[in-house]
Parts: C-alpha cells; sequence; structure tokens
C-alpha cells in the first residue's frame, strides 16, 4: 500500500467520520429543535390561556363596573323622580283651598300638647294662615296663641313654647313623609 492508498484511506475514513458525525450532529439538532419548538409551543399555549383568561377577567370588570354605573344611574333618575313627586304633592297640598288649609294646619297643631305658643307663619302664608286660623287653633285646644310672620320659609307654620320648637314647615313635612315612604314608593313604582 501506498502512501497516496494510506492518505487516500484516511480520506475517505474522514469523509465517512465526518458523514456519521454531522448525521449524529443534525439528529442532535433536530431533537433539540423539536425540544425547543415544544416549549416555545407549550409557552405559547400557556400565554394564550393566561391571555384569554386575562381577556375574559377584564371583561367581567367592565361589565361589573359598567352594570354598577347604570344602577348608580337608575337610582339617581329614580331618586330625581321621587323628589319631583314629592315636590308636587308639596305644591299641591300648598295649593289647597285656604278652609280646608288652615283644617289640616288646626288639626295638626291641636296634637301638640302645649298651651301657651307662638306659631312662626312661612311668608306665602300669610293670608291662608291668618288669625281666623288662629282663633280656630284656640278653639280647639283651648290654648293661647301669638301668631307671628316669618320670611325663613314659605309654607307653614312652626310651633314654639320656650326652646321647644314644633316644625310643620311643608318643607320639613313633606321631607320627613320622602324618607319614610321612600322605599315603599320605589318599591310600587319601580318593581
Amino acid at each position: 500500500m501506498a502512501l497516496e492508498d494510506i492518505i487516500n484511506r484516511i480520506k475517505s475514513d474522514f469523509e465517512e467520520n465526518l458523514k456519521i458525525l454531522q448525521a449524529q450532529h443534525e439528529d442532535a439538532l433536530q431533537k433539540q429543535n423539536e425540544i425547543y419548538q415544544d416549549t416555545i409551543d407549550q409557552i405559547l399555549k400557556s400565554a394564550g390561556v393566561r391571555a384569554e383568561q386575562e381577556k375574559k377577567q377584564l371583561f367581567d370588570q367592565l361589565v361589573t363596573s359598567g352594570e354598577a354605573e347604570l344602577r348608580r344611574e337608575l337610582l339617581s333618575k329614580k331618586q330625581e323622580l321621587l323628589s319631583r313627586i314629592f315636590d308636587q304633592a308639596r305644591e299641591r297640598f300648598a295649593q289647597l283651598d285656604p278652609e280646608e288649609y288652615r283644617a289640616r294646619f288646626v288639626k295638626m297643631l291641636s296634637k301638640v300638647n302645649e298651651t301657651k305658643c307662638k306659631v312662626l307663619v312661612g311668608k306665602k302664608d300669610l293670608d291662608k294662615l291668618d288669625q281666623a286660623f288662629i282663633q280656630k287653633l284656640r278653639e280647639k285646644t283651648g290654648g293661647s296663641y301669638e301668631r307671628i310672620e316669618d320670611d325663613s320659609f314659605d309654607h307653614g307654620c312652626v310651633l314654639t313654647s320656650g326652646r321647644i320648637r314644633y316644625d310643620f314647615t311643608l318643607q320639613s313635612m313633606f321631607q320627613e313623609l320622602k324618607d319614610k315612604m321612600e322605599d315603599r314608593v320605589t318599591q310600587v313604582l319601580f318593581e
């Protein structure tokens, strides 16, 4: 065997070993690429699931927030409507026939167990809650009443006896009535 044959044989063995190594390397590289691709797929799948969960959570939060805003707005509109209803009722009461108006106030004030009082009369009721009203109140209760004009409120009156003050202004009576009845009226009107 000549040197050339040995060199050719070495070259041939080298090329054969190189092909085997390249094949092994390509197999290992292919397996590594498959592992990386599986890992990437798992990461993407996990990220997709998380993104879908976060998307659903965000959507649910937006829906809940929107529903809460609608409930607040609806409550506000209901309260506004109730306020208008009570305001209209107060105005209708203020527009009662003077005799009926006096009679209702005489009835309310006669339930107070005070016999010597000042009656502060609202500026828009001076003609209705006049001296004739005071006379009817005296007749009904046997008490002593002094009528005084008061510019601090419009309708109704305030009964004072010493430091005790009974508020019969339409504003306060209808506010108290509204506070007591608001839940029931809301149920009747809106449910």
